[in-house]
């Protein structure tokens, strides 16, 4: 009986496997009946790998050579334009026609769940609405910046300068995916998980989002899509690995919200804010996730882009490196007298004394009570740092000239709720995807000039001051009603960042010819890292 009963559970497992390859190869026979262009061809067969480094630069390509920047990919059933009448019609004005919808929200849901970047509707206005007012609250914008200059000053700088004293290399990006990564962890769930001591490696989880976020996004540009999916129902390949990381990525989250309940009303990490309104623990996770995605991947992805500029344009180097020595002054050089190493003292035991004199001073483990005096002093100290920051127009202008060519995010999808006709004449159908892509929108002559190509922070001054552009002309931080919200945070950490390592230390590629190639990801990765020498600036 036993027997029958498994060759029955055989034979329907079979079956059910015979049923989803007859899908996929009448998907496929449709495929390549359905469109045979010039585009479709090219990147099927990946023979745009022959001219281009990345994909994002082959749909540059054609987006340039369009006559309304704006084309089709039949094979993907996807409209991608940088057109900024198109981009404004689908965040702003026609924006409950275009939301992320079923599609997108099955490709990330395994990663990304019902977090803000996947759903839309009551639960992105919900989160939205959540995360606005803890963000835009002066208490947490101090926190931030706190967390911030702490993070730099014991992990980061002794990391520059052990490199600096070996004479060694390093993966820049590496390094800043940690930085930003306890960043993160501290700001939003209250956890150190010390990714950047020298002692540990980078942790586990780090190691599993990075893969699930890989993935994730690779799902995205498979035509069609049931191959992904079968492989899913059968547990293989890619998707294998994807649910692999994905349980990692849980376990973590787990422990993060335990961990967090025990702490429970005293904690005022974003976390714990929205535990006092949210008791699903489902939830919860996707809300991890969400931060994570946010506030990790997104700042290290721009800075090491940045870097990278910088040490291709040592002219602008100097410039934001005596806007840093303009600005902060005197206050700089007291800070590195009263900071700084003693004779004899390595970086890492450095970072170790300043972390133990942070404690010593009540900044980590202290109860609230305790702190209520000594935090309203330190947040005037924090927001008069936070105000020299701000008054570095030129640094400012040199990140969002760097974001222009190299945004963290490359491209983003909407798929239509019903039939439309863009600004620029394009049909678009119920169901079809619909792509803006930043990235080529900041190599667009008719957008940005003749000069679009080059590294121009100038391009962003008047007078000396920064002037922002108009946000659907350079949607690298969204627009319309979804605009990021951790704008201001990113721009804190990155300016953060950059002061102190500019004011310090110098840069310098191990490969001066390097050129970025991005591997497919939800975030603009560098693939193999950017290798850099640490020199101390005289």
């Amino acid at each position: 009986m036993a027997l029958a009963r498994g060759a029955f559970a055989l034979y329907l497992c079979v079956l059910a496997l015979l049923s989803l390859l007859s899908l996929l190869l009448l998907s496929l026979s449709k495929l390549l009946s359905w469109c045979n262009c010039k585009v479709c061809r090219t990147y099927l067969t990946k023979s745009w790998v022959s001219q281009f480094s990345n994909l994002c630069d082959f749909y540059t390509h054609l987006l340039k050579s369009s006559k309304t920047q704006t084309i089709k990919v039949h094979v993907l059933n996807n409209i991608i334009t940088a057109n900024p009448k198109n981009v404004e019609h689908i965040l702003k004005t026609q924006f409950e026609n275009y939301p992320k919808g079923k599609p997108f929200h099955t490709i990330l849901h395994d990663l990304l769940g019902r977090g803000i970047f996947n759903v839309d509707g009551e639960l992105w206005r919900f989160q939205r609405k959540m995360a606005s007012y803890e963000l835009g609250s002066q208490a947490v914008r101090a926190m931030v910046a706190k967390t911030v200059l702490a993070e730099i000053e014991t992990r980061l700088e002794p990391i520059l300068a052990d490199s600096v004293s070996k004479g060694s290399k390093l993966d820049l990006q590496d390094v800043l995916k940690k930085f930003t990564f306890d960043n993160i962890c501290k700001i939003s769930f209250g956890l150190d998980p010390c990714c950047l001591e020298l002692t540990q490696p980078i942790s586990e989880f780090a190691q599993a989002f990075d893969r699930a976020s890989h993935l994730c996004a690779g799902r995205a540009v498979v035509a069609p899509s049931l191959i992904w999916k079968i492989k899913k129902f059968l547990n293989l390949g890619s998707e294998r690995s994807l649910r692999e990381a994905i349980n990692m990525v849980d376990l973590m989250a787990i422990e993060v919200i335990r961990q967090r309940k025990v702490v429970g009303s005293e904690a005022s990490d974003l976390l714990s804010r929205f535990m006092t309104t949210v008791s699903d623990d489902k939830f919860l996770r996707d809300i991890i996730v969400s931060f994570l995605l946010a506030g990790r991947d997104t700042v290290a992805s721009a800075l090491t882009s940045f870097f990278w500029l910088m040490a291709k344009h040592p002219e602008v180097e100097e410039k934001v490196h005596d806007e840093i020595v303009r600005v902060m002054g005197k206050g700089v050089e007291r800070e590195r007298e009263e900071g700084g190493a003693r004779e004899g003292e390595s970086g890492v035991e450095r970072g170790e004394r300043v972390s133990e004199e942070l404690r010593e001073r009540g900044k980590w483990g202290r109860d609230k009570e305790e702190r209520e005096g000594e935090d309203f002093r330190e947040r005037k100290e924090v927001i008069a740092s936070y105000g020299k920051l701000r008054e570095m127009h030129y640094l400012h202008a040199a990140l969002s000239e760097s974001m222009r060519l190299y945004p963290p995010v490359q491209f983003d999808s909407k798929f239509a709720e019903k039939d439309d006709i863009l600004p620029d004449g394009t049909v678009v159908k119920k169901g079809t995807r619909v792509t803006y892509h930043p990235y080529a929108m900041g190599r667009m002559e008719s957008i940005w000039g003749k000069d679009c190509m080059e590294f121009n922070p100038e391009r962003w001054l008047e007078n000396g001051f920064f002037v922002p552009e108009n946000p659907f002309k350079y949607p690298v931080f969204q627009a319309g009603l979804r605009v990021c919200l951790g704008k201001e945070m990113a721009f804190l950490q990155m300016k953060s960042v950059v002061a102190s390592v500019v004011y310090k230390h110098k840069l310098v590629l191990v490969n001066p010819d390097y050129t970025p190639r991005f591997v497919t990801s939800l975030t603009a990765n560098v693939s193999g890292g950017l290798e850099v020498f640490v020199e101390s600036r005289s």
